[in-house]
């Protein structure tokens, strides 16, 4: 693994090393695409994930809809902080924390999004 020196002296990730700030915005970017989908569409979109046929979170689009806003409005404070190193602790701690609050539907959709990602970026949910 590659190391880069943050401004403060941190360890941050090296060019296509799997990170947590990558990971946070990853799930920003798609959640941000799905709820405007489903916003238009009136419709759920749940894809590559083992849907529960009971949940309301995977069969009622606007329950989806603040289930994957639930999720991704604590991963945006990470992106607004200038340090790389900081900014990756903060994502690392951010992701962590919304794994150990998230219902299992959203834990789903959580590793399912995240799979999308070339290399383990779950390792930053524990």
């Amino acid at each position: 693994m590659m190391i880069r020196r943050g401004s403060r002296d941190r360890a941050t990730p090296g060019a296509g090393e799997p990170s947590a700030i990558r990971a946070a915005g990853h799930l920003v970017r798609v959640g941000i695409l799905e709820i405007r989908t489903m916003a238009v569409t009136r419709q759920v979109l749940a894809v590559g994930e083992d849907a529960d046929p009971e949940s309301p979170y995977e069969t009622e689009f606007s329950a989806r809809i603040n289930m994957i806003a639930d999720v991704c409005h604590e991963l945006t404070a990470a992106l607004l902080e200038e340090d790389p190193a900081i900014r990756e602790e903060i994502a690392s701690a951010a992701l962590a924390y919304r794994w150990s609050v998230s219902i299992p539907e959203a834990r789903r959709w959580i590793t399912s999004r995240l799979a999308q990602l070339d290399g383990d970026h779950t390792r930053f949910l524990t």
